[in-house]
């Protein structure tokens, strides 16, 4: 996926878990952030929740294949939610939508 992006022109940052995910919000300012769900060390959920105190108008995109099992979860704050398998093509467009970039 950050291959995609990147060949796209888009500046991606990755981080391996939510645990670092989290971190990296604390310290970078992003303009749009994509978590899945089923991480290591810290789900998205969670990850989300702690990513809104640090960056509250940064929006957030969940690509996930877990959905299910976050059924209960909070997860009105996120901007969308994709389930895997994804279009890449549908994805950049929602990026490009909240950025406010064309094509």
């Amino acid at each position: 996926m950050a291959c995609w992006f990147q060949e796209r022109g888009f500046e991606v940052d990755l981080a391996e878990d939510g645990v670092e995910a989290v971190e990296k919000c604390e310290k970078n300012e992003y303009d749009v952030i994509a978590l899945d769900l089923q991480m290591p060390r810290m789900n998205g959920v969670e990850a989300m929740k702690r990513i809104k105190v640090s960056q509250p108008d940064s929006p957030i995109v969940i690509v996930t294949g877990y959905l299910e099992s976050f059924n209960d979860a909070p997860l009105e704050s996120a901007a969308k939610i994709f389930i895997k398998p994804v279009s890449m093509w549908d994805l950049e467009a929602e990026i490009r939508s909240l950025l406010h970039l064309s094509e």
